[in-house]
């Protein structure tokens, strides 16, 4: 199967979707918790989530000094 930056693709679309429905910003652990259920066996690690998450041009880093990365969903005009 081919993989969409890092994660698989029926993962990555699981992800959009997630951070697409929620309003307030999310990090790769809360994410993985949330889809726990969904995954079944093949769950990837907050690292594979997080690069995901990073490399994703629609996803935006909150402003944030500390702790976790945390990102919202916003698309950016080119």
């Amino acid at each position: 199967m081919k993989s969409k930056k890092g994660l698989s693709i029926k993962n990555g679309l699981l992800v959009e979707n997630l951070v697409k429905s929620c309003n307030y910003p999310l990090s790769a652990n809360s994410v993985r918790d949330r889809l726990w259920d969904s995954w079944g066996r093949n769950v990837p690690t907050c690292r594979e989530i997080g690069t995901f998450l990073h490399l994703n041009k629609n996803m935006v880093k909150t402003e944030k000094k500390s702790g976790a990365a945390e990102y919202l969903w916003g698309v950016i005009d080119e």
